[in-house]
């Protein structure tokens, strides 16, 4: 079972021609609200690419929590554990989306802030029953830290996406089965910029906290997977013409776990998940623009014939 705990927000897209920068106001050509959060799209891409998911999160009492409830439980994720907040609204984000396809992201957390590690620490047996315990920054940190201590304690696997990276608390990294960051990412946490960045470091950076495996992903230049004992794999994105960045990473992330879960081996499960984060770069939204295990299927047929 993959147990995913994290955020789980309403998406405020606005599409923009081009991204605000600091003192600019730009005219919206448009609206849309559609469901997301790191942690519930993480879930909802597990889910629809195949994988046993279970999710804990919170939503506030409002026809929002009631949306993003129904769009995790339509793509397959047991829901039943999910906090209902009374008298509370639920997270959203608000997404500027470029022509370009590029995006910029401001949350406000309100929900997720009940994610408290009591509430945890009530659904241990969860953690006892996972392969996968999947965890990002849009949380309190001392939740994370939680549910970190919970996998530890009954062996699941931890996989780490350390997102929003500000203020991020490196002593999260110790014993981390997986982590996924971008190259951002990458970048903060080693504190030097992405281009100077050798493998050489990232095993180094990996060897100080004992990170089992590390996968940097690229966008459309796909990803690099860092082991101790088998180097660094380098995999490829098929070229995409891109409508919408929003989720890709989460797709990528879900479509990892997802494919681990079912034990295809790694170099398998990336090329799956290049694929899939590949498909949903060609759709507007985040969850809704995920694809299926079947369309991934279809999609590798159709580059291996």
């Amino acid at each position: 079972m993959i147990l995913v705990v994290g955020s789980i927000n309403m998406d405020i897209c606005l599409s923009v021609n081009d991204i605000p920068r600091p003192g600019e106001t730009v005219l919206s050509n448009g609206i849309a609200k559609n469901p997301g959060g790191k942690g519930a799209n993480q879930a909802v891409a597990a889910a629809k690419l195949g994988g046993d998911v279970t999710m804990l999160g919170c939503v506030g009492d409002d026809e929002h929590g009631s949306m993003l409830l129904k769009s995790l439980s339509d793509a397959g994720v047991d829901t039943q554990y999910i906090l209902k907040k009374d008298h509370c609204a639920s997270s959203s984000a608000f997404i500027c989306v470029a022509d370009s396809g590029e995006n910029s992201i401001v949350v406000d957390s309100s929900a997720n802030m009940f994610v408290s590690p009591e509430y945890l620490l009530q659904y241990e047996h969860l953690f006892s029953a996972a392969d996968y315990c999947v965890l990002q920054m849009e949380i309190p940190v001392e939740t994370v830290k939680t549910a970190i201590e919970l996998s530890k304690k009954h062996g699941a696997n931890i996989v780490l996406n350390p997102s929003p990276v500000n203020g991020f608390d490196k002593s999260l990294l110790h014993g981390v089965s997986y982590l996924i960051p971008n190259e951002t990412e990458t970048s903060d946490l080693l504190g030097k910029d992405f281009c100077n960045i050798s493998d050489c470091d990232l095993f180094a950076f990996m060897d100080s906290y004992s990170i089992e495996n590390m996968i940097v992903t690229l966008g459309k230049d796909g990803c690099r997977y860092y082991h101790m004992d088998h180097g660094c794999i380098c995999t490829k994105s098929a070229p995409k013409e891109t409508v919408d960045t929003t989720g890709a990473g989460d797709t990528f992330l879900g479509a990892v776990v997802a494919a681990l879960s079912k034990e295809l081996e790694i170099k398998d499960a990336l090329v799956f998940a290049n694929t899939a984060s590949g498909i949903a770069v060609t759709r507007r939204g985040a969850q809704q623009a995920m694809p299926t295990k079947q369309e991934v299927a279809d999609e590798l047929q159709k580059h291996s014939s």
